[in-house]
C-alpha cells in the first residue's frame, strides 16, 4: 500500500499587535507632573522618617528609664 502524503499548508495568520496611544505632552506638563511627583513623594518620606525617629526616640527613653523592650 502506497502512503498518501499530504502536504500540510501552513495557515497563516495576522495578529494584532495591542499598541499603546501616545499622548504628546509639552515640557512644560511633564515637568509639572514631575514635580508633584517628587513633592508627593518628599512628604511621605519626610512623614515616613519623623515617625521612625519618634519610635526610635521612644525606645530610647524607655532605656533610659530603665523599661526592657
Amino acid at each position: 500500500m502506497a502512503r498518501s502524503r499530504r502536504r500540510r499548508s501552513r495557515i497563516y495568520t495576522q495578529v494584532a499587535v495591542p499598541t499603546q496611544k501616545t499622548t504628546i505632552i509639552e515640557k512644560n506638563q511633564y515637568d509639572e507632573l514631575l514635580r508633584q511627583d517628587t513633592v508627593s513623594d518628599l512628604r511621605k518620606t519626610i512623614v515616613l522618617i519623623s515617625l521612625l525617629f519618634a519610635l526610635e526616640f521612644l525606645v530610647f527613653y524607655a532605656n533610659l528609664m530603665g523599661v526592657s523592650a
